[in-house]
């Protein structure tokens, strides 16, 4: 019987049925189950089922690619940006790496998990940053004003003109001064 369909029968009023067919994964048990008392035979079933499944997603590997740690500082006209986002696209096609821009104008790129930074290699960059418009009705808002904080040539991968490259082993800090 594959697992898939053992898994199936796990949920409600199913669990004697999963009990009896797991059984026949572990027949070591058999023999040992027969000197137990039938309280503690689905105790100590439940608890090798909860063993068996979840040593199955512990193989210790993982599918994630190795990253170097990225952070910086960007400006603008000389003075910190004040808020966006920063994105690092690979050259190699792999997932991009993204970054808040705090106050301070810092950032630190994520892939996978927080802070865990971008993967070695070349990189084109893009820097997004919009003045902030939550707390604005739309009778606020005037026609032709500009939301960005920076120019618009920034936002994509193809007109920004930045680059950037991950240096493998090492905690890489890359600035930007925006013009």
């Amino acid at each position: 019987m594959p697992l898939s369909h053992v898994r199936q029968q796990t949920t409600g009023s199913n669990i004697a049925i999963f009990y009896f067919r797991i059984r026949q994964f572990l027949p070591f048990e058999r023999q040992m189950m027969k000197s137990i008392k039938p309280g503690i035979t689905v105790v100590i079933s439940c608890l090798l089922c909860s063993l068996f499944f979840s040593a199955a997603g512990c193989s210790g590997k993982s599918d994630q690619l190795p990253t170097a740690e990225v952070s910086g500082k960007i400006t603008f006209e000389g003075e910190p940006l004040q808020r966006g986002t920063i994105v690092f696209f690979p050259e190699s096609g792999k997932r991009n790496a993204t970054g808040e821009i705090k106050e301070d104008g810092t950032y630190t790129l994520t892939t996978y998990e927080n802070g865990d930074g971008a993967f070695p290699g070349a990189h084109t960059v893009t820097i997004i940053s919009e003045r902030d418009m939550t707390n604005l009705m739309p009778e606020d808002v005037k026609p032709g004003e500009k939301n960005w904080l920076i120019p618009p040539k920034y936002n994509q991968s193809k007109t920004s003109g930045l680059t950037a490259t991950v240096k493998e082993n090492e905690a890489n800090e890359i600035n930007f001064d925006l013009k």
